[in-house]
């Protein structure tokens, strides 16, 4: 009970021993990209684990070729605590449009799928009660945008950490003009 435990597994197969395994040793892990996790969402469920998985990556090898873009929203209907990840800086860098794929494949509600990127990685992490959500007495991380997080046209305007303002958008474009009349 020391030590979170993290384990990789994309097959239902390979899920279901590690799940074994699990109970056998009575640990609660989270799975990583357990991409067939929609064929065991409630023996995962059932083990109170978490799955943080894909959005909709798919047939890119042979261990997910029964992958599908349902996967999340399938666990989350199933009871799982549900994130999603990537493997890839960039898109890594737009988790809030990855977890938007996640009201199109399983119709979650925007709220749910804000909630794969936001809170839900907290509580896997066991740190929710710091991060993850906007409450008092959390720290103050979060990013204000000009459209619905979810939206593909959403900018963000504003990166507060700490609750320090990081950036700006109306002071950064104001430095680029003052840089460009510089030059």
């Amino acid at each position: 009970g020391k030590r979170l435990v993290q384990i990789h597994s994309y097959r239902q197969d390979e899920i279901l021993g590690f799940i074994r395994i699990a109970q056998q040793f009575h640990i609660v892990p989270t799975f990583q990209h357990v991409l067939e996790g929609y064929k065991v969402a409630d023996a995962i469920a059932r083990l109170g684990a978490g799955a943080s998985t894909f959005s909709d990556w798919w047939a890119y090898k042979f261990e997910v070729r029964d992958a599908i873009p349902y996967n999340g929203a399938l666990m989350t209907r199933q009871g799982v605590t549900v994130s999603f990840n990537s493997d890839d800086d960039e898109m890594g860098r737009r988790l809030n449009t990855e977890a938007a794929k996640s009201v199109k494949y399983g119709g979650l509600t925007d709220a749910e799928a804000l909630a794969l990127v936001t809170i839900n990685p907290a509580k896997q992490l066991h740190i929710d009660k710091y991060v993850g959500s906007l409450e008092p007495g959390k720290d103050a991380d979060f990013v204000i945008w000009n459209a619905p997080p979810l939206s593909t046209q959403a900018v963000p305007q504003q990166t507060w950490v700490d609750g320090r303002k990081y950036f700006d958008r109306a002071d950064d474009l104001a430095e680029r003009a003052r840089i460009e009349s510089e030059r």
